[in-house]
């Protein structure tokens, strides 16, 4: 098997991103912000085309992981690494364990019980549901799915298959144990014990597709949070079973890619700060200049990124042991307990010849809030 193709204020003057081909001051732009009062139903539930190898098909080439072809900073330094394609260098300002990053609680994240999906937009329940048709919209979903929210059920099985592909992937890379030793495709589960004699190491190809799916699977960030694990200096016992999942948030970003934004740091923050502009001034004007200006310094390429989080009920048990002395210094000793992880990811879709939305590949940017959503918009 080729693993490599494993692959919002709401109320009457609301302002969202909204996709389309209508005149505004200025230059003609396919991206800005207008109030949701003007925007009928009809025009929400417009599907522009049909998004196939999303929606059908068997889960491995409907959720493909494909490497990105030009965003990578890996490609710059010139090679990938052994160990997962991993960059070189640790993000300064990493919340998080030394030893294994890992959130093993039975208590669930603070801000998925607040519903906040660090967008920075408005935290209503009308706003949530508007973000999540514009989702949908971009998706290519079928009105009636949209209501009935199946597209959120097969999208969350999605996301929790994939949860599991890349956690195996950069488990098999850190640690050098067989893809196939780790993942259960009969029930989903991700385990590895390296405490136990593991007589069975990677081959080249599977060492390679590992590497191939863990880079494509994981963004970059995620990856450079795992550098600093040295394999050699620990054991790791984990098992995680997923038992049940949910969407939890999504929300569209017009103009603006992770890409983009590497490319021009300027630009960081750029979809927070129109939202921010509203809050206080309230100034209809001040916002659509803000968004027009944001166009033509980005170019009218057509992208756009969703970003959307799935939490992940399952039965759990996580330890890590020194190689040296052999004592417990991260998780416990306990038997499996229930845990609920979250999972973020993201997607930059581009527009076709004809108008319709082209999706791009799917990547896991955080879980549980590691690197605290690993925003840059």
């Amino acid at each position: 098997m080729n693993l490599a193709v494993l692959t919002s204020r709401l109320g009457p003057r609301t302002f969202v991103a909204f996709s389309g081909r209508f005149p505004c001051r200025g230059p003609m732009i396919h991206e800005y912000v207008c109030s949701l009062s003007s925007l009928s139903l009809d025009r929400v539930n417009r599907v522009s085309h049909a998004l196939p190898g999303i929606f059908s098909g068997e889960r491995a080439t409907r959720f493909l992981f494909t490497s990105p072809a030009s965003s990578s900073r890996d490609d710059e330094d010139g090679e990938i690494e052994e160990n997962g394609g991993e960059p070189k260098e640790a993000p300064p300002n990493s919340n998080v364990s030394t030893t294994f990053p890992w959130r093993h609680s039975r208590d669930v994240l603070d801000r998925v019980v607040a519903k906040d999906d660090r967008s920075g937009l408005p935290n209503t329940i009308r706003a949530r549901f508007v973000r999540r048709m514009l989702v949908a919209h971009e998706l290519g979903v079928p009105w009636w799915s949209r209501f009935f929210g199946s597209w959120e059920t097969e999208l969350s099985d999605d996301f929790a298959w994939a949860f599991g592909a890349g956690l195996s992937s950069l488990l098999s890379c850190k640690f050098d144990v067989p893809l196939d030793k780790i993942t259960n495709e009969n029930t989903g589960a991700v385990c590895i014990d390296t405490i136990s004699e593991l007589d069975q190491k990677p081959g080249k190809e599977e060492k390679e597709s590992a590497e191939e799916l863990a880079k494509a699977a994981l963004e970059e960030e995620l990856r450079i949070l795992y550098k600093s694990v040295d394999p050699t200096a620990i054991n790791i016992k984990l098992k995680v079973q997923p038992l049940e999942w949910q969407l939890e948030n999504a929300f569209l970003i017009p103009l603006l890619t992770r890409e983009l934004v590497e490319e021009n740091p300027s630009l960081r923050g750029s979809y927070q700060a129109i939202e921010q502009e509203f809050s206080k001034t309230g100034s209809v004007q001040k916002v659509r200049e803000m968004g027009e200006q944001l166009a033509k310094d980005v170019g009218f390429g057509g992208s756009r990124t969703v970003i959307a989080e799935v939490s992940i009920r399952c039965l759990e048990s996580f330890q890590v042991r020194d190689n040296q002395t052999g004592d417990v210094i991260q998780g416990s000793e306990s038997e499996e307990e229930e845990v609920t992880h979250l999972v973020r990811f993201e997607m930059v879709t581009s527009r076709d010849d004809h108008g319709g939305r082209v999706p791009g590949n799917w990547q896991i940017i955080d879980w549980d809030d590691l690197l605290e959503g690993n925003v840059w918009h």
